[in-house]
């Protein structure tokens, strides 16, 4: 420290050329009775405020050209100085020629030569803050186009979803008739068909699980002849059309039934002979299987796809797994005529555990080999059939019980009376809200099928109204949603409706008998829940909190009276410096709350507080916005510490 001291007595004017040509402006300033007066500006400070020495020397620290704004700062920057602390904002400021520029003030105390000085840095960020502005209305933009892309998809499915609704569950109430061979595998063939269009349906609405850790296959026992042989007739019209000779060879060491997603072979195979049939002029297209020796219980089969068609070009056949899209942006599938994607069946295929590759030879033709595990089903456990799991000799009879059905649509009714008529169960029927809540008082349902969206008065209405009238009655229905609005946020809108139960359409028997077996054993208890969890807004999940520790009780305990300790009174000290318009520690203790939302995942109060730490720091804060802000985070806060004290009590 001495040498530095000796060197910077020794080069006084190269010290002095420094401070000139730093990029941040520098003002300093010193106490001359009780106001501050600056004795010192450097040039970037003339630069960008626009002002000469005779405006600034003299005169108090003076960070804008606008007097109301200048004032304010110099105030807060004098009351710092005077009690020995640092002053930090980040603002907007005026040159002498009116022009706007952004800036973070900084000021601070320092004693040098037996004097008393104060410090004052003004950064420019305007470009940063142009960047930064840029990049909230494209977030802004985003958020937009992301609420318009989910209204669409919420419409196209519950479309979509009704009238498939209608074909499944007719097909379920056929399978119980006594039908000849013939129409029995006409039937099947309806419902193959319709669960394939069913799952694409899924696959839209969720058009990013493909990419997420969250997509699931669904194994089913099938028999892969028939699955592929209506496969290719579904295809048939297009190769007659064209004239296209269709084949199918299986050898015959192929086992006849497999346990796998056949939905999702269905697909793949469905997409990769759209490309044959469209790409190929004349000649034939052919499906060759053939199986391997079964490994860790599971059997691979090779299928090979084999057309004539134009080709690939040797340069582009590395290529053609790469993303891309043929009619749109999104990753959504393309099918039925406009096809999946190769990168997307890649990734398909990848997550059956199979293989894919792809030779070609441009104006010959295209192979395109899989290779997918399949179990066996003497060897596979937890998997599906078409056919209902339990046969009606095996389910309970519940005679004497009585239901309500509530749906506009017709075809919707006559399948869950059908399916509950099985049941021994006798059902009534509404077409909107307004004649369910009259039936619902005159009779006493073991429970109510509720659409959800309806004309009049819809599904959500006339279930709030349902528990406002037991709350008189003491009358406790369980009422399940039946809908084809299958969005998280739909789940949510139903239960805070005061709905118990939640069914998709379309539906099948067993989840229509399983969910009424679950409540009239149960009761409402089984599902429901309580009014306080209906009503908690603070987005404390304990559960992700119990992850979070990794089941580490004691950690647990010790996080909750961390919670406990410092939340209310760092919210109490907002409520209070706010009240008495001290911003700047309502800035600090909104800062220091932030962390304690983040570790118990309250992602919501998190963003109250960061978004009341940067207001509180404005030179002139909206303070009516800004006590709206605190009053929501203190609503918020007050719910998460009644929760995390019942919690906290159930563990001691």
């Amino acid at each position: 420290m001495k040498d530095n001291s000796k060197f910077i007595g020794d080069h006084t004017e190269l010290f002095g050329k420094l401070l000139n040509q730093t990029f941040d402006a520098l003002l300093v300033s010193k106490l001359i009775g009780k106001d501050l007066q600056t004795v010192f500006a450097n040039q970037t400070y003339y630069s960008i405020s626009g002002l000469s020495e005779d405006d600034v020397i003299g005169s108090h620290p003076r960070i804008t050209a606008s007097t109301t704004s200048a004032n304010n700062l110099y105030d807060s920057i004098l009351t710092h100085f005077k009690k020995d602390s640092r002053f930090e904002t980040e603002c907007t400021c005026l040159n002498k020629a009116g022009s706007p520029f952004w800036a973070i003030i900084k000021s601070f105390p320092l004693n040098a030569d037996g004097e008393k000085f104060c410090v004052t840095i003004i950064k420019e960020i305007t470009i940063r803050k142009k960047r930064e502005n840029e990049l909230k209305k494209a977030l802004q933009e985003a958020e937009s186009s992301k609420i318009v892309k989910d209204k669409f998809l919420a419409n196209m499915s519950h479309e979509m979803r009704t009238p498939l609704n209608g074909i499944l569950g007719m097909t379920q109430l056929l399978e119980g008739k006594d039908l000849d061979e013939e129409n029995a595998d006409y039937v099947e063939e309806i419902k193959i068909s319709a669960e394939n269009l069913l799952a694409i349906v899924n696959d839209i609405l969720e058009f990013n699980s493909l990419r997420s850790t969250d997509f699931k296959l669904e194994n089913r026992k099938f028999n892969i002849r028939k699955l592929l042989r209506q496969v290719l007739d579904n295809i048939r019209n297009q190769t007659e059309e064209k004239g296209l000779e269709l084949e199918l060879v299986i050898s015959k060491n192929v086992p006849e039934y497999l346990v796998g997603d056949s939905v999702r072979l269905s697909q793949i195979v469905m997409n990769i002979l759209s490309n044959s049939v469209k790409f190929t002029k004349n000649g034939e297209i052919a499906i060759y299987v053939t199986n391997r020796d079964v490994e860790n219980g599971k059997i691979p089969i090779d299928l090979k796809i084999k057309d004539t068609g134009i080709g690939i070009p040797e340069s582009m056949i590395n290529n053609i797994f790469e993303s891309f899209n043929q009619a749109s942006k999104s990753t959504s599938y393309k099918f039925g005529g406009t096809g999946l994607g190769l990168s997307l069946v890649k990734q398909l295929v990848g997550y059956m555990d199979g293989k894919i590759e792809v030779e070609s030879t441009e104006g010959v033709g295209t192979s395109v080999s899989l290779q997918i595990p399949f179990y066996l089903p003497d060897k596979a456990i937890d998997f599906k059939t078409l056919k209902s799991s339990e046969t009606d000799s095996e389910r309970e009879n519940f005679s004497g019980h009585k239901i309500l059905i509530v749906d506009d649509y017709t075809v919707n009714r006559r399948i869950v009376k059908g399916m509950m008529k099985k049941l021994g169960v006798e059902a009534d029927e509404a077409e909107d809200g307004s004649t369910a809540l009259e039936m619902v008082d005159q009779y006493d349902y073991s429970a109510v099928f509720m659409d959800v969206h309806m004309p009049g008065m819809g599904g959500l209405e006339a279930t709030r109204r349902i528990r406002e009238h037991e709350e008189k009655s003491k009358r406790n229905i369980p009422v399940i949603a039946i809908t084809a609005s299958v969005l998280d946020r739909d789940i949510e809108e139903c239960k805070q409706a005061g709905m118990d139960g939640f069914i998709a359409k379309p539906f099948t028997y067993d989840e229509l008998y399983n969910s009424f077996k679950e409540f009239i054993k149960n009761g409402r208890s089984s599902n429901s829940k309580t009014d306080t969890q209906k009503n908690d807004s603070s987005g404390l999940d304990l559960n992700s909190l119990y992850e979070l520790t990794g089941g580490d009780e004691d950690l647990l305990k010790e996080i909750m009276d961390l919670f406990l300790d410092q939340t209310p009174g760092l919210m109490k000290k907002i409520l209070s410096n706010f009240a008495s318009n001290e911003y700047d520690k309502v800035k600090e203790f909104s800062h220091t709350l932030k962390p304690t939302f983040t570790y118990v995942g309250m992602d919501k109060a998190t963003e109250f507080a960061e978004q009341i730490e940067l207001m509180a720091g404005e030179n002139n804060p909206d303070a009516e916005k800004l006590e709206e802000l605190i009053n929501d985070l203190d609503v918020i806060c007050s719910q998460a510490i009644e929760k995390v004290k019942k919690a906290r009590a159930s563990m001691s």
